[in-house]
């Protein structure tokens, strides 16, 4: 049995005057790579500035005047019925032949509703994602929306 020791050598140099500015460049350029290529730190950015918007500058009167407005600004008719749609809320819209303006006021009312919460926030979830699809060159080709 032949026994050979192999010696391993280790060589640590410590450049102390490049080692305080180059961490801080890495871990900044990291931090801001993933603030750029982040989709779900955009909607998150999103809804926190929208929060900061609706809630710390408004009150719950004009947080509602806000909303009628981006929905009668923003969105079509057929865009509203989707929206409806999506909260299965159709057939009240159309068993009570609402007309555009009192589909909003629905919408804003049953969006307030605290026991809505989760679906509302699930809703403008997906339509952030489905904006950013339709905004992207090569993603927008599949949707079908």
């Amino acid at each position: 049995m032949n026994n050979n020791n192999n010696n391993i050598n280790i060589v640590v140099i410590d450049d102390k005057s490049n080692n305080e500015e180059k961490p801080n460049t890495e871990i900044e350029s990291l931090m801001k790579e993933i603030e750029e290529c982040s989709y779900v730190n955009d909607y998150l950015m999103y809804r926190n500035h929208e929060e900061y918007l609706l809630n710390g500058c408004l009150n719950a009167e004009s947080k509602n005047i806000a909303k009628k407005m981006d929905y009668e600004i923003n969105y079509t008719l057929k865009q509203l019925l989707r929206i409806c749609d999506y909260y299965g809320i159709t057939k009240e819209i159309k068993a009570n032949k609402l007309k555009r303006e009192d589909i909003i006021s629905f919408l804003i009312d049953f969006e307030e509703n605290v026991n809505n919460t989760i679906i509302v926030y699930k809703r403008e979830q997906l339509w952030f994602y489905i904006n950013e699809l339709k905004n992207d060159k090569f993603m927008k080709k599949f949707l079908l929306w």
